[in-house]
């Protein structure tokens, strides 16, 4: 990341994923996994046409929120969903953000916190 506060603002997103949704920190890992194999996280369109709100769309806010600290690049789709994937020559995401999700590498400690 460019500086430290960048690092430390995609840490926060990557900590409030996995404490927003059902998988927690196993669930992020496995997204940052996908995102090192260079697959794409596709968001439903930024007005939100499922509804009014609710888990799916305080998730989605969590997702999008992470990728714009993870810095990962936008593509519109004709659906009007968004693609975000990494960026040439960004780091190893599982690597980066697994201790700071309480795991090591090969995702064994529970995370605590408070």
């Amino acid at each position: 990341w460019s500086n430290s506060a960048a690092a430390a603002a995609a840490a926060d997103s990557v900590r409030a994923l996995a404490a927003g949704q059902p998988e927690g920190a196993a669930g992020v890992l496995a997204l940052l996994r996908t995102l090192d194999r260079g697959e794409a996280l596709v968001l439903g369109g930024e007005g939100g046409e499922q509804g009014g709100g609710g888990p799916d769309a305080a998730l989605s806010a969590l997702l999008r929120r992470l990728s714009d600290a993870l810095g990962l690049q936008r593509t519109p789709l004709p659906s009007g969903d968004v693609a975000f994937l990494k960026g040439p020559g960004q780091p190893p995401l599982e690597g980066a953000f697994a201790p700071v999700l309480g795991q090591d590498e090969g995702g064994g400690a529970e995370g605590g916190g408070a």
